[in-house]
């Protein structure tokens, strides 16, 4: 037995089974550490990654709402120079004055209502990208403020100056910029001038004056006249033209003594020099405004002055006979009594307007013999009268000799028994522009006619209850509709506007 070891012994020499089991359990245990370990890490990272990825996506949507907002507010980026408030109210303030469905409707949602969704988008997308520097009033909250503002059934007419000029702020701050989008921008509408606007375009005079000192030509043309007369006014009386430019100058000393109210009246040509009234309509004298020279004195009912300064009007004596009256530049007014051969005009002032080179009225053909009615014989009753028909014609003038040309007849406007009498209001007016024209004629409702080229079209009905305004191509005319006791922001504009197709409006 000596030098051999038993089979215990041997067995001993080796790990035992327990050391071995043991041992390969802590190497799996360590593998499953380090599994883990590396999934910790990986979903760490992956969290990470997600969460990075997530903000960028949200930054990116911050970057496509703000775009829109922009563009559906301003029609573009931010302006340079100007407060993206200002620019809004430009479109603001022409756009309240419409009707809903004229304000740049977008899937049933006018503006600015719908500019409020993006703005509400803006808000989501930013606070998502964490865009919350500047503490509590940050981008997100001010999205949500001018959210509120635009889509208030009233936000087309409330104030969104601070939200919206602290949105691009804080947008700017953020490092958000604008980029071209799809987004509908502002109803394409005039836009009127603000405040800083009519300081650039300069200063009639440094002291304000009342609106019921202000005196327009009634009919409008390419220039429109505006007199100013006003005692406190060191200026007054002040008349203004207003074309391409504007332009104004203090009135002759005769006329700026004058104790008497003064007014514009009728039409004038193209650098003409306007005729000023004096009194009722011109009874207290009827003057040229560049050289105070007085032409006559009666109350007028229509006028016109030519661009080589020669004078046609139509006035009324105190017995209410009308006159033709006409004066070349340098003389006094020659009159005749006003009678157009072969036509019944009823009361001359109100059915009878000077449009420019055009005498334009509504009448009754004479037919003479045939107007009088034979005596009821004993026992039958009288015959009713019968309505005639009332057409509107025009005539070219001579001022010099007074000559009225052969009148064309442009077509009937009415029936009537009888024409009007004086004492109610002009039964025709117009304007013009540069292409033309218009004749507004009142008869059995209104017809307007536009002359183009030297031609009247045939008169054609519309609906219009002011005096028209011309423009290229047409006419039209607005009328303010206030809002209620309760709603006054409710007020709006309806815009009519008329041409040879017909009228539209809203």
């Amino acid at each position: 037995m000596d030098g051999k070891l038993s089979s215990a012994e041997e067995t001993r020499e080796g790990p035992s089974s327990e050391e071995l089991l043991g041992g390969m359990y802590t190497k799996q245990r360590k593998r499953r550490v380090f599994i883990v370990v590396g999934l910790v890490v990986g979903l760490i990272a992956a969290v990470i990654g997600g969460a990075f990825w997530q903000v960028q996506k949200a930054k990116s949507r911050a970057r496509e709402a703000y775009s829109a907002v922009s563009q559906c507010l301003l029609g573009g980026g931010p302006p340079d120079g100007e407060a993206p408030a200002a620019r809004f109210r430009r479109s603001q303030l022409a756009a309240m004055g419409l009707p809903e469905a004229q304000r740049g409707m977008v899937d049933k949602v006018a503006w600015p209502q719908r500019c409020g969704y993006r703005a509400q988008e803006l808000f989501d997308a930013a606070r998502s990208a964490g865009m919350t520097s500047g503490g509590d009033k940050n981008l997100p909250y001010w999205a949500d403020a001018l959210a509120k503002v635009l889509k208030a059934p009233q936000g087309h007419v409330l104030d969104a100056s601070e939200p919206m000029n602290m949105l691009f702020e804080k947008a700017k701050a953020e490092g958000l910029t604008f980029s071209e989008t799809k987004e509908p921008g502002p109803p394409n509408v005039a836009t009127p001038l603000n405040a800083d606007d009519l300081l650039k375009v300069g200063t009639i005079t440094q002291k304000p004056f009342s609106f019921s000192n202000v005196s327009l030509d009634p009919i409008a043309g390419e220039v429109r006249h505006i007199l100013i007369q006003d005692p406190d006014l060191p200026e007054s009386p002040l008349l203004c033209a207003h074309g391409k430019d504007l332009t104004c100058h203090r009135l002759p000393e005769a006329l700026a003594k004058s104790k008497h109210g003064l007014m514009l009246i009728g039409t004038t040509a193209v650098g003409a020099a306007p005729l000023v009234f004096a009194g009722q309509r011109g009874q207290a004298g009827v003057f040229r405004s560049d050289t105070g020279e007085e032409v006559y004195a009666m109350s007028t009912s229509s006028a016109y002055v030519a661009a080589d300064g020669s004078v046609t009007a139509i006035a009324q004596d105190e017995q209410g006979k009308s006159y033709l009256l006409t004066a070349v530049k340098g003389e006094k007014a020659k009159k005749r009594e006003l009678e157009i051969e072969g036509y019944d005009l009823g009361s001359p002032s109100i059915t009878t307007q000077l449009l420019w080179d055009q005498l334009v009225f509504i009448a009754m053909k004479d037919e003479g013999d045939k107007d009088k009615k034979d005596k009821p014989k004993e026992g039958e009753e009288e015959e009713a009268p019968k309505a005639r028909s009332v057409h509107v014609y025009s005539a070219k003038v001579d001022a010099a000799s007074g000559k009225i040309e052969k009148p064309a007849d442009l077509g009937e406007v009415a029936q009537m028994i009888d024409m009007p009498i004086a004492g109610g209001e002009q039964d025709v007016w117009g304007c013009r522009s540069s292409t033309g024209t218009v004749a507004v004629v009142q008869g059995v409702g209104t017809k307007a006619l536009f002359n183009v080229d030297g031609k009247w079209t045939a008169p054609l009905e519309v609906y219009l209850n002011r005096a028209p305004l011309c423009d290229p191509g047409g006419f039209g005319t607005a009328t303010f509709r206030p809002g209620t006791e309760s709603e006054p922001w409710n007020a709006t504009v309806a815009h009519t506007r008329c041409t040879t197709a017909g009228c539209k409006g809203g």
